[in-house]
């Protein structure tokens, strides 16, 4: 099944993730669609998956958790027949095991010298030891550890760049998608073509 995104939907998308406390109505004014059809295109894109989740970002220096970290993860493997099936079910139940750690933001299965990238924050470097020390090196399986810690405040984004959409629907500027009012996005379920 394929999923199409129009020019409405990539505005939609672009405007929350930059003010998302905007209204239905103020977002229609904006893009010229009515407050309904973008509260439908909201609960379409939402019931997608495109988004996620409706959050607020909090400032991690007001709260008392200043201490950013990024932690490489090394995982052991054992004598496995299909070792790399088995080392990607390591990791991954590794993964979800530090998504239960408190201050652990986010765990990547990377690929590279190491397993796993953890994102977490603390308040001191002492409560980072105790995490990496006494929480993450503890679960079976996890065989080394290399911690960075931030050392200047984060210029991190959290948005996505939206493509910008031009043209019409069957225009002559080319097959490239970007010059089309319509993107299709194939999912794992689609049929090879």
């Amino acid at each position: 099944m394929k999923k199409e995104l129009d020019g409405k939907d990539h505005s939609i998308l672009a405007i929350l993730q930059s003010e998302g406390r905007l209204s239905a109505e103020n977002i229609g004014k904006r893009i010229g669609i009515p407050k309904n059809t973008v509260l439908r295109r909201l609960r379409r894109l939402k019931g997608q998956g495109y988004i996620k989740a409706f959050s607020a970002v909090l400032d991690p220096y007001k709260l008392e958790k200043s201490v950013g970290v990024l932690v490489l993860v090394n995982v052991t493997m054992n004598d496995e027949p299909n070792k790399e099936e088995a080392k990607k079910e390591i990791q991954q139940r590794i993964a979800g095991e530090i998504l239960k750690i408190p201050g652990v933001q986010s765990a990547w299965v990377v690929s590279g010298p190491y397993d796993i990238v953890i994102r977490a924050r603390a308040e001191t470097v002492f409560e980072v030891g105790e995490i990496v020390i006494k929480r993450l090196r503890l679960i079976e399986g996890v065989k080394s550890t290399l911690t960075c810690i931030d050392l200047l405040p984060a210029t991190e984004s959290l948005k996505l760049q939206i493509p910008e959409l031009s043209g019409t629907k069957g225009s002559t500027s080319g097959k490239d998608a970007r010059h089309d009012k319509t993107l299709v996005f194939k999912t794992d379920s689609d049929p090879e073509e």
